[in-house]
């Protein structure tokens, strides 16, 4: 480094106008990837319904979701749905009905997802896609990170991974839910669903902004007239100019 030259790092915060007690959060979109492929038998796919039960209760009259189920393919349960009352129940015998069978191709199951964040024609402001498997698919790294590029999606999403089972591929699943800023949570018995989802959804409740571009304009004299930003270091920041 030349010695005219020097580094000063700087640390930058970005705070939003206080909200109002009566605020409501911003609602989303939920797409649901369960896997109910044969390694998924006995406990886990009973927990996988247990799950899916709790969840359905979280979700508001804003809110949409939408089940897609894998083995070695994939299929929508039901399309993107507000989360009513009305809805709620209908879901419930869906949800009864998921049974263990088949293979297992994770790609399959996110493919199909992404392909229903690809069509819609309305959105809510935020969008999660949930994986809910044992991980048992070693090809699946490799082919959601293709289809991801393939899909080439713009809008912003997140991908939280919930694994289930004590076999379950954990590293996989962290490496697939890194893809998008998600999370990998270990589900392995009732108990710590709660947790697990107060965790995921509260990260989705909380958003109050996203694709914020941060300009810094340099007003300085002297030896501070040509400071320049040098790099970003927050993961999900980018240098634009």
């Amino acid at each position: 480094m030349s010695p005219d030259i020097r580094t000063l790092p700087s640390v930058f915060s970005i705070r939003t106008e206080p909200m109002a007690v009566d605020s409501k959060r911003p609602p989303f979109d939920l797409v649901c990837v369960l896997d109910h492929s044969g390694s998924m038998a006995g406990d886990k796919i009973e927990l996988l319904r247990q799950t899916l039960r709790f969840l359905l209760e979280e979700l508001d009259e804003r809110d949409r979701i939408c089940l897609v189920q894998f083995d070695d393919r994939a299929d929508r349960l039901c399309p993107l749905i507000r989360g009513t009352p009305e809805n709620k129940v209908k879901l419930l015998p869906v949800i009864d009905r998921l049974r263990e069978r088949g293979g297992t191709s994770i790609t399959s199951g996110m493919k199909l997802a992404l392909s229903v964040l690809k069509g819609r024609k309305c959105k809510n402001a935020i969008t999660s896609v949930f994986l809910l498997t044992d991980g048992l698919d070693g090809a699946a790294t490799h082919g959601t990170r293709n289809a991801l590029e393939a899909f080439g999606i713009t809008d912003p999403f997140t991908i939280n991974c919930f694994g289930f089972g004590s076999n379950h591929d954990g590293k996989l699943m962290t490496d697939i839910s890194g893809m998008k800023d998600g999370n990998f949570f270990y589900i392995d018995k009732l108990d710590t669903i709660d947790e697990a989802f107060a965790t995921a959804l509260g990260g989705l409740m909380s958003v109050v902004a996203q694709d914020i571009e941060l300009r810094l304009t340099n007003t300085c004299d002297g030896q501070f007239k040509d400071l320049q930003v040098g790099r970003t270091y927050a993961e999900p920041w980018q240098r634009l100019g």
